[in-house]
């Protein structure tokens, strides 16, 4: 009788121990859900952001650059030239992420034009513009695109948009002609000695005797 109550307990303690891994498996897990996908927007801005930060950085070694011993000028050359081939990629993810994000467009056509590419630079400001038409950064970058092509006409008809956009940049601009006038002084190109001429006496009636100042922000090629 107690053998039999003994190989009863042993049973029903196997049957519990038995069921417990079936338990334990059919316990439900609670999901996290899996972080939320940035929006095409936020990754845009992300690249855009990150663009700016490399064309600053190619600011910051071009005014090194203008003090720097003749040992060092090339190496700098290299930084410089790498670091607005790294903004344009950047720029160039910026845009196809958001398509309608013009200040990427701009920063794309600058950083491709210090690339050495002004004609893809002009189609870069051209699609911010057709975005967002009185935007002035692409207007005064464009202005000075014109200049790098010595298109004359085309660079006082984008001052003088730019001009009832934004007033302050429309002075950044004629400061970029004046600086261009003077270079060309000294090498003219294709440039005609009567064009050149006329270009400057139209930029100094709008400097009107005002001092100009270089621009230490955006450091140019002429």
């Amino acid at each position: 009788m107690r053998r039999s109550r003994a190989v009863a307990l042993s049973l029903a303690l196997f049957a519990v121990a038995g069921a417990a891994p079936l338990y334990a498996a059919g316990t439900p897990k609670i999901e996290t859900p899996p972080p939320e996908a940035p929006t095409p927007e936020q990754l845009a801005a992300e690249h855009y952001n990150t663009g700016v930060a490399q064309r600053d950085e190619a600011w910051r070694l071009e005014r090194k650059l203008a003090a720097a011993e003749p040992a060092q000028r090339e190496k700098l050359g290299t930084k410089i030239r790498r670091a607005y081939e790294q903004a344009v990629k950047s720029f160039t993810r910026a845009v196809e992420s958001d398509p309608g994000m013009h200040e990427a467009w701009a920063g794309l056509g600058y950083a491709l034009r210090r690339t050495g590419d002004p004609e893809a630079g002009l189609e870069a400001y051209g699609r911010a513009l057709e975005i967002a038409p009185d935007y002035g950064p692409a207007l005064e970058y464009l202005g000075e695109a014109y200049l790098e092509l010595d298109r004359l006409a085309d660079a006082r008809g984008t001052y003088e948009r730019l001009e009832g956009a934004d007033a302050t940049l429309a002075r950044e601009l004629l400061s970029a002609m004046h600086s261009w006038v003077a270079a060309r002084r000294s090498d003219p190109g294709e440039v005609k000695v009567g064009e050149l001429d006329a270009f400057e006496r139209w930029v100094s009636e709008r400097l009107a005797g005002e001092p100009v100042e270089s621009s230490l922000r955006k450091p140019r090629s002429w």
